[in-house]
């Protein structure tokens, strides 16, 4: 089963579309492909990861991967950087409604 559509908020707020999934936490924003969970509701997905404050970059972001677990309406999201730049980080989000987009509130 993949990761349930829509916009979970909490901590910070992921939304997920059958194209893709975009995470926003504080000057941070992460993408990621939609994911598949495991039985036990956790995932492991590959995409990118920048925290920007100040002049947005035109370098590709880094990559980064993404962990988490969904337990009923409630994810617990973590994002490692690849190439070590930043601790690994933690989020918990709840699933708050079917649709929506998250905004980046730092640029």
């Amino acid at each position: 089963m993949p990761l349930p559509l829509g916009h979970w908020t909490g901590e910070g707020c992921l939304s997920v579309a059958q194209s893709g999934c975009d995470l926003v936490v504080g000057c941070g924003h992460g993408q990621f492909p939609r994911p598949l969970l495991g039985t036990d509701g956790a995932f492991v997905a590959d995409g990118t990861y920048r925290i920007e404050v100040g002049p947005v970059s035109i370098s590709p972001p880094p990559p980064a991967r993404f962990s988490g677990v969904v337990t009923g309406r409630t994810l617990t999201v973590t994002i490692v950087a690849a190439d070590g730049s930043s601790r690994p980080a933690s989020y918990t989000l709840q699933l708050t409604s079917d649709a929506g987009t998250c905004a980046v509130p730092c640029v």
